[in-house]
């Protein structure tokens, strides 16, 4: 089980609330030989740059455990590229944009794209041609999604 730590810092400057988000992020260390196990991954904190116009920010609130993620684990070719080794685990989830420089997004909007075993993601500007909005989606319609991110416990952190 892949855990997750959402860690959100608000700074008060000057009346304005300045908004400061860490990223906290599984990429794949060492290719799985056999079962998958711990440390194949590493939990990774980064603090997330700024969005640019046309970019959004998504707080990732369900993250997809399918499969065929066990493939893209693997060095073979695919559907897919495999995920690379230092890259973040691919994952198709649920996010819900906390901020926006897009005019076809708006603070609030439900989400739902390719978004990374991660609490957060800025998704380039090829990936969010694939970002859809999820108005409509009614989450327990999604069998995929097995954990709400935000009720992932630290236990991976204490060990």
């Amino acid at each position: 089980c892949v855990l997750f730590v959402l860690l959100i810092y608000k700074n008060f400057i000057g009346g304005e609330v300045k908004m400061s988000v860490t990223n906290t992020k599984w990429v794949l260390k060492e290719r799985p030989q056999g079962l998958v196990k711990n440390e194949n991954f590493e939990l990774i904190k980064e603090e997330l740059r700024d969005i640019q116009d046309g970019e959004v920010l998504i707080e990732n609130q369900y993250l997809s455990f399918d499969p065929t993620q066990r493939m893209w684990l693997t060095d073979l070719p695919g559907y897919l590229p495999p995920v690379q080794i230092d890259e973040v685990v691919r994952s198709g989830g649920i996010g819900k944009i906390v901020e926006s420089k897009n005019e076809n997004f708006s603070e609030g909007d439900l989400v739902s794209g390719m978004v990374g075993w991660q609490t957060h993601h800025i998704p380039s500007e090829n990936d969010l041609k694939t970002i859809i909005k999820a108005e409509r989606l009614k989450l327990s319609q999604q069998p995929r999604i097995v954990d709400d991110v935000r009720n992932l416990n630290n236990e991976f952190e204490n060990r």
